[in-house]
């Protein structure tokens, strides 16, 4: 029912993982059930952990470094832009790459920038025309 595995059948080569023809070792059944067991736990870990993270990645709204997730309650309605009769638009020209927006007006890193942008102390003003646009949009009436 079950060969030789004794030392004395096994290769002399020296490689005492392998049997005579070549195969690899016997394992049990339990090894076998109990590694069977391991993959499909470690596998039911991967699954769960997935969904969570493309949950929270899908959640993740406007300001995804600060870790703030919002979820809109509903939908985008375009009849509602009937009533509007002015627009207040702020313009970024470049999009922040930073986990920290402490400084970055300071620091081209913290940009996308396009080869031709690179070098030219646009952070400070990027920055300074988002301020400009922010304060007009705030000191709008509507």
């Amino acid at each position: 029912m079950f060969e030789d595995w004794s030392p004395s059948s096994r290769a002399k080569d020296g490689d005492k993982d392998r049997s005579p023809g070549g195969q690899l070792s016997f394992v049990s059944p339990t090894q076998v059930k109990s590694t069977r067991a391991v993959v499909v736990l470690l596998s039911l870990v991967a699954i769960v952990t997935g969904a969570s993270c493309w949950r929270q990645f899908v959640l993740l709204d406007v300001f995804p470094a600060a870790g703030a997730s919002a979820r809109t309650d509903s939908a985008f309605n375009a009849s509602n832009l009937r009533n509007l009769d002015h627009l207040v638009l702020v313009a970024g020209h470049a999009v922040v790459m930073a986990e920290d927006l402490g400084d970055i007006d300071q620091n081209e890193q913290d940009w996308y920038l396009e080869p031709y942008q690179i070098g030219q102390d646009l952070p400070g003003a990027l920055v300074g025309h988002i301020q400009s646009g922010v304060e007009i949009a705030a000191a709008d009436p509507k």
